[in-house]
């Protein structure tokens, strides 16, 4: 069924009952050894249709084998693929089927399973020909590499992009962020398997079916955890009340049109030379500038999930999906798998990380450098455009001057004050983020230079 070099994955006959099983063997030299080792102890006891059953797990010298059930089926993305488009009967009871084996998953065995997407959903064969009897679960849920127990302190990131909840992107998953994938799940079923949430119109989706399905998917992946469902079981009585309707409207219209663009905002994006030299926290002392003169300012960071982590305790996320610390709202890297909505914020700070030769045309492009450093700024400022704002950190007022005069560029550029707590005030840098943001109003002509053009944001700022 599948070889890698830690691993190999069979399908076999018990030559006794003459019946088919998965046999795992992985290697206990491979890293993820123990990984496969605990996702099997952790379901072994677990005699439920809706989760594969472990028969047996077996050890030598160097290899451990896991014998579990086989079940004959088509994942959620291959039944859809091959069936098409599915009505709004077909998806609640699916996603009945879903919620049934979650509750028995939450409520009797403690687990979460953290990674709800459509591979790990396996239609059953007997609920494929409809021959399973109503009361047996005709799904399947598979893949407890990103489970733990509900009680289990969650130490890192777990999920997958697009279905993963927002809390999962800072290692806090729990039952709310099972019910946020389900609601994604549903979303994903309701568009013919095409939609990821950060690229379509999921609140003119949710509007088009909110007589049936729609206000269950969007309660279900409300950003914060505590407006959703309280339970798994919520979610699958309400999809029974909806199966049950019998003016439910089964056409799907696959035709979503975007949502737009908010073309009034201002954006701002920060770039380094090198890791490690004040970007992220440039960003967040501008945005704490900003948020103290009464101006909605969002913090954006591309590239890097873990910096935003670091400057305090991501707790609770808002309505937008936003993460609040001290002033300012924060978004730490989704990598496009979080739909947020921005549209109430006046400024987007964009963290880009190290810099890439890249100019955005619909906002001030800044540029974080070190003096001295092994980076020589000169050489770099050659090929960047003449409106990106250059600013120089650690070094001194005096130093600053002669190192302009020393690098001899065109570009405008600042002294980055030394500053230990971003959110606190700074007579110095309020004095500079008034300068920077002057030269909003300034823009001179442009170079024409074939330098990276920015086409992303369109897709993640959504009104």
């Amino acid at each position: 069924m599948a070889k890698t070099s830690h691993s190999d994955v069979k399908l076999v006959k018990h030559k006794q009952l003459q019946v088919l099983r998965v046999a795992k063997t992985v290697y206990k030299s491979a890293a993820q050894c123990s990984r496969i080792l605990k996702e099997a102890n952790l379901i072994k006891s677990l005699k439920y249709t809706g989760v594969p059953l472990i028969y047996d797990i077996d050890a030598n010298i160097d290899s451990i084998c896991i014998i579990e059930e086989y079940i004959a089926g088509k994942s959620l993305t291959e039944y859809i693929h091959k069936t098409g488009t599915l009505s709004i009967t077909q998806i609640t009871l699916l996603g009945i089927q879903i919620c049934s084996v979650l509750e028995y998953l939450h409520n009797h065995a403690g687990i979460i399973h953290l990674d709800i997407k459509p591979a790990n959903i396996i239609v059953r064969d007997e609920y494929i020909k409809g021959v399973i009897d109503k009361d047996v679960c005709g799904v399947s849920i598979i893949d407890f590499d990103s489970s733990r127990r509900i009680d289990e302190q969650c130490t890192k990131e777990y999920g997958t992009v697009g279905f993963a909840a927002p809390e999962q992107y800072i290692s806090s998953g729990t039952i709310d962020s099972d019910i946020y994938s389900v609601g994604i799940l549903l979303l994903y079923m309701i568009t013919g398997g095409h939609i990821q949430s950060i690229t379509d119109d999921i609140q003119n989706v949710c509007q088009m079916y909110s007589t049936s399905i729609g206000s269950i998917i969007k309660q279900c992946i409300r950003h914060n955890g505590n407006q959703r469902y309280k339970t798994i079981t919520e979610v699958k009585n309400e999809l029974i009340h909806i199966s049950q309707k019998k003016y439910i409207d089964n056409t799907i219209n696959k035709n979503h049109d975007l949502i737009c663009t908010n073309r009034e905002q201002k954006h701002i994006y920060v770039s380094g030379l090198a890791c490690k030299i004040g970007t992220t926290h440039f960003c967040l002392c501008m945005a704490s500038f900003l948020a103290k003169k009464n101006i909605n300012v969002v913090c954006i960071r591309h590239g890097d999930r873990n910096d935003y982590r670091n400057v305090g305790l991501l707790t609770k996320c808002s309505a937008y999906g936003t993460y609040q610390v001290y002033n300012v709202h924060i978004v730490p890297e989704y990598h496009q798998g979080v739909s947020c909505d921005l549209s109430q914020f006046t400024y987007c700070i964009h963290d880009m990380g190290i810099f890439k030769n890249q100019y955005f045309e619909d906002g001030l492009n800044i540029l974080i450098g070190v003096a001295g450093y092994r980076v020589c700024i000169t050489d770099v400022m050659k090929n960047v455009d003449i409106n990106t704002i250059l600013v120089i950190n650690h070094i001194g007022g005096k130093e600053f001057y002669k190192y302009l005069k020393k690098i001899n560029i065109k570009h405008k550029c600042f002294r980055f004050p030394c500053i230990y707590n971003w959110h606190e005030n700074n007579e110095l840098f309020e004095e500079l983020a008034e300068n920077i943001l002057h030269l909003e109003k300034k823009k001179g002509k442009r170079h024409r230079m074939t330098l990276q053009k920015a086409t992303w944001y369109e897709k993640i700022f959504k009104v």
